[in-house]
């Protein structure tokens, strides 16, 4: 029996994380451009982000789903982070839903969604359908999970060993946050941690004074998670995982307080609230995890503008953040398509900017780093005009040269792709280049060699100069100079090296001729673009 229900609980909490894991999966493909731009419209005000931010965690039930919306979407230039903070707010104040929603007997209809959505989810449906189904049978796995998690522990409870174990930690309630915190990190879910608390609480193996404490220590606990897993990040990214992470000290440093005076002093303060309120276990719980998020949103609500100014000050946007931000395609008017054509080229420009920007990081050191950030801001921008293109591409309204102009633009897109995806692999293989003599002075011949070119595919990009479009055609061609001059530094630098280093230096050979042939293709397609 001790077996079956040990398992049963980490069923429980197997289906829980993987219903967890679905919903945010399913939750990023259906974020698309027209989602961000109804979020943007609808975060004019504060008032308007708290409603917004509540109805985000609703669905989801992820705070940390919610985070990386909101990175995303300030990444791509669709939100402030002054619009972001107010959702935050109200992503924390009614994310306690879910503990609501145990109080409620929904077995049946949790069941019935999960074998339905189960069914439509493995049938031939579309690729839109099957996101939203997808979303449908994330929430039934986890509201199943919950339910076998407490199945679980029942048999457990009452077990005079175990009785007698959690008995005799009543009252060390600094182990018991700690322990909360602890589990919240590891697990990654402080949603999971109080739902285990319900449990044991429900069973006797816990009093409500540890419960509160559980609340408590799973929320720290899951700023301390955010605080660890933003280490990396920086600019307006970081703002957003500090601002979340102070959310819950905040909120800590108010109520443990409160506790202490509660508990030993006997006043009465939130657990006589929460026991006024509700004789439902579930629901006080649900009321405390409220309680502990309203406090502190109520207090930054009114401090807004000084959170901002400050986070700006100690985190601010950072270069690879800019260059990730459009700078036209948020100024479009939908309705005038020549316009938006006109801007997505801008933003090409803008493309073929990074890129040369990033092959100039090849001369500094620790240049894998700052390549791997550019290539982070790249992907960013490219998705969003990628998102712009598709809209438009669906619209009715074009006639055939407006769609001629938008092939062009696609495939001059798809070229300047390929093109900053070669120049990141070859930064790969010059990092190996440079431990030696021979790789290194391979290496900066094809620098300089590369960025003539670069620098000519620039010209043609802005001017569309025929003379600078016959010289790029010339030192990209297979016998150019581009690539001829290169294959002879690769024989001179052949001898006295390691079958390894050989390899190396004919991996980055290759890849620097893909390169050249890939800027010669770009240029091809921007000559051969009608002026917008």
């Amino acid at each position: 029996m001790v077996l079956l229900a040990i398992t049963s609980f980490v069923a429980g909490l197997g289906m829980f994380f993987w219903g967890l894991q679905t919903l945010t999966n399913y939750l990023k493909a259906l974020t698309n451009k027209k989602v961000r731009t109804l979020i943007q419209r609808l975060t004019k005000t504060v008032f308007q982000g708290l409603f917004i931010g509540g109805m985000i965690i609703m669905v989801t039930q992820s705070l940390s789903a919610l985070v990386f919306t909101l990175i995303g979407m300030i990444r791509a230039g669709a939100l402030k982070v002054k619009q972001a903070l107010p959702i935050i707010i109200g992503g924390n104040m009614f994310g306690g839903i879910i503990i609501y929603l145990v109080a409620i007997d929904i077995k049946a209809a949790v069941l019935a969604i999960l074998g339905i959505s189960a069914i439509l989810y493995t049938s031939s449906i579309s690729k839109g359908l099957k996101n939203y189904i997808g979303l449908f049978l994330g929430l039934a796995l986890l509201f199943f999970g919950l339910e076998t998690m407490q199945n679980g522990v029942s048999p457990l409870i009452e077990m005079p060993w175990i009785q007698e174990l959690f008995t005799q930690s009543h009252g060390f309630y600094t182990i018991v946050f700690l322990v909360a915190a602890l589990i919240s990190i590891l697990v990654h879910s402080s949603m999971a941690t109080i739902i285990i608390g319900l449990a044991l609480v429900k069973g006797g193996l816990l009093t409500f004074e540890d419960s509160m404490i559980i609340v408590y220590g799973a929320n720290v606990g899951s700023s301390i998670l955010t605080f660890m897993l933003s280490s990396k990040i920086k600019g307006q990214s970081k703002q957003i995982a500090m601002f979340q992470s102070f959310y819950n000290f905040l909120g800590a440093f108010i109520v443990i307080p409160l506790f202490i005076l509660e508990i030993y002093g006997g006043v009465p303060l939130i657990k006589a609230l929460t026991f006024y309120l509700s004789n439902n276990l579930a629901t006080q719980l649900a009321l405390l995890y409220t309680i502990f998020n309203i406090i502190p949103g109520l207090i930054l609500l009114f401090i807004l503008p000084f959170c901002c100014k400050l986070l700006q000050r100690y985190w601010p946007e950072s270069a690879d953040e800019k260059l990730a931000t459009p700078k036209y395609l948020y100024d479009i008017a939908t309705e005038d398509t020549d316009s938006a054509l006109q801007l997505i080229a801008l933003e090409q420009i803008r493309l073929i900017d990074i890129t040369q920007m990033t092959f100039a990081l090849f001369r500094e050191e620790d240049f894998t780093i700052k390549v791997d950030n550019y290539h982070e801001s790249f992907t960013s921008l490219i998705n969003t005009i990628w998102e712009t293109i598709n809209e438009l591409s669906t619209d009715s309204r074009m006639n055939a040269g407006q769609y001629e102009k938008l092939n062009y633009l696609i495939n001059t897109q798809g070229k300047i792709t390929i093109l900053f995806e070669h120049i990141v692999s070859l930064a790969s293989n010059f990092a190996l280049l440079m431990k030696n003599d021979q790789g290194s002075h391979f290496a900066e011949i094809a620098i300089e060699g590369l960025d003539i070119i670069l620098l000519t595919l620039n010209d043609v990009v802005k001017d569309k100069n025929t003379l600078d479009a016959d010289f790029l055609r010339i030192m990209t061609s297979a016998s150019g100079n581009g690539i001829e001059t290169l294959r002879k530094a690769y024989l001179s630098q052949d001898k006295n090296l390691t079958s390894d280093e050989k390899m190396n230096l004919l991996s980055a050979m290759n890849q620097y001729e893909q390169i050249v042939q890939s800027l010669g293709e770009v240029g091809k397609c921007v000559m051969l673009t009608p002026n917008l």
